[in-house]
């Protein structure tokens, strides 16, 4: 299995709208997307050179970003409860983690732990993340290999959710006064 750490130094910029400009042309509205996205791609392109990975199939993307303090009053928390989003700063983390050549894709990530934080005093803003490739679900095996695992028709069991008429209704036409539950 593939595992690729890194540890990014930076102010974590957030992927959010973007605004038009003219001319057709879109460009972000935040100002720290770009240098944020940087260091992430630069940050992951020097943890592959030390453990190269290339992650093909699905993995678990494990963030924790760590945002700059802006003078914390006392009695202060280290949740970070502030702009920006985390699923913006994620999105913007996951397109610089592409754009690094670690996956082809960020729909590679179908497990995903992020976490936002403020930097304790003397602590660096950033992000840690890491990426473990993982294990490829097994098919059934056996004799109901091939069989569905559930589903097939409801039967009328009594039930609320049941629509009364055994089954027997077919579609595209309308079911009778006498077929109609009524529940009070």
């Amino acid at each position: 299995m593939s595992f690729l750490f890194a540890r990014v130094y930076g102010v974590p910029g957030a992927q959010g709208s973007k605004r038009h400009v003219g001319g057709g042309r879109m460009i972000e509205s935040s100002k720290k997307v770009g240098p944020w996205r940087e260091a992430v791609t630069a940050a992951v392109i020097q943890a592959r050179e030390q453990a190269p990975a290339y992650f093909e199939d699905a993995v678990r993307l494990t963030v924790t970003f760590i945002m700059p303090r802006k003078g914390e009053p006392k009695g202060w928390t280290r949740h970070h409860t502030r702009a920006p989003d985390l699923d913006k700063l994620v999105r913007s983390t996951c397109d610089a983690i592409t754009i690094a050549a670690a996956w082809a894709d960020d729909s590679r990530v179908v497990e995903l732990v992020a976490v936002k934080v403020t930097a304790e005093p003397g602590e660096a803003p950033g992000c840690s993340l890491s990426i473990e490739a993982l294990p490829p679900k097994e098919k059934p095996h056996g004799k109901d290999a091939n069989k569905p695992r559930s589903g097939g028709r409801r039967k009328n069991d009594g039930s609320p959710h049941s629509r009364g008429d055994g089954g027997k209704r077919k579609s595209g036409r309308k079911p009778r006064p006498d077929e109609c539950a009524v529940f009070i």
